[in-house]
């Protein structure tokens, strides 16, 4: 019987994965920014923190910056491709790299979110809402105060009830009235610190989740695609441009001034009530007022280009779950 001779490894047989990583130059590790990007990404975030306050607690009627594809981030994004797409004709250098640019849309997406009413809009008069509403009829001050510590709080919770920072909180400064910073440094910070750890433990949330949804269930992310399609450039992912097929596209433009003819005419007849509305809402329950049919809950068809945009990236058995559910929910409340 011929004794067996252990084949030699051929050269065009390949290699284990072991020896492979063994001879494999390392990859080469990038940052997520570079200094002038990161200089870029914090600027963006302080227009983007002061954009969001001031459209929904100034103005009040504006929401930009609540949703999880906050319209503040989607228009901040588009300016900073314009902008960098003038400077890039002055020199290549000052083009941002896809990477950097979709760093800087993450951070801008957090700033609207903690700014918003994710978080700060809920948070910060909650701080001042105990010493504000309590009143001798309801001892809120007795009841409530010895239990919170001073640490969480701006106001004194040795004090009286409606305290000056609380107050002034709600009601405004009066002339010659300076904000108490002092006092709100220590919750501030003390609340910050416990909202980074949060954040930080929903992103290590994702990274375990990670594999699941993407290697196995490939899922699609849906408001992933629009910021990555901004960012990724011309179809050649060759990185020169980027933003140009997305700005150059006309049916983009076609887009923006549909949306923006639309609620332009709205908004000026806001302002001007004799210029004429476009209506965006029918009311269905009005076409069902006969029993069993006016059981109907709230029954309305709203024109929302955000949806429409929002739901072409939606895969096609979610958005069909999504009309036949709802649908079939008016169907029960009738048959109930």
């Amino acid at each position: 019987m011929a004794e067996s001779v252990p084949e030699r490894p051929s050269a065009a047989r390949p290699q284990s994965d072991a020896s492979r990583n063994e001879l494999d130059p390392p990859e080469k590790r990038i940052s997520a920014l570079s200094g002038p990007g990161l200089l870029i990404g914090l600027l963006c975030v302080v227009v983007t923190c002061v954009v969001v306050c001031y459209a929904e607690l100034v103005v009040g009627k504006i929401q930009i910056g609540f949703l999880q594809l906050p319209p503040v981030v989607v228009g901040m994004l588009v300016l900073l491709l314009g902008v960098q797409s003038a400077l890039k004709k002055l020199s290549p250098k000052l083009r941002l790299k896809p990477h950097e640019l979709f760093t800087i849309y993450i951070m801008m997406l957090f700033a609207s979110m903690v700014s918003s009413r994710g978080l700060l809009q809920k948070l910060i008069p909650l701080l001042v809402v105990p010493n504000y509403n309590a009143v001798p009829e309801n001892h809120w001050q007795e009841l409530f105060a010895k239990f919170i510590p001073q640490w969480a709080v701006p106001w004194n919770v040795h004090g009286d009830a409606k305290q000056f920072v609380s107050t002034a909180f709600f009601e405004a400064l009066r002339p010659g009235e300076r904000l108490p910073w002092q006092a709100w440094i220590v919750p501030l910070a003390t609340w910050g610190v416990f909202v980074a750890l949060i954040f930080a433990a929903y992103l290590c949330l994702a990274v375990i989740l990670r594999r699941q949804w993407v290697d196995n269930e490939k899922l699609s992310f849906p408001l992933v695609q629009l910021p990555l399609e901004m960012i990724r450039g011309d179809a050649t992912g060759s990185g020169e441009g980027q933003g140009g097929s997305f700005l150059k596209n006309s049916l983009t433009w076609i887009g923006f001034a549909i949306a923006a003819s639309v609620f332009g005419f709205k908004g000026l007849h806001q302002y001007y009530p004799s210029f004429p509305d476009i209506n965006t809402d029918i009311d269905l329950n009005a076409l069902f007022t006969q029993p069993p049919y006016n059981q109907m809950g709230f029954f309305h068809i709203y024109l929302s280009f955000a949806a429409i945009g929002f739901f072409y990236l939606l895969p096609t058995d979610l958005l069909f779950s999504l009309w036949f559910f709802f649908l079939f929910v008016k169907m029960e409340e009738v048959g109930a």
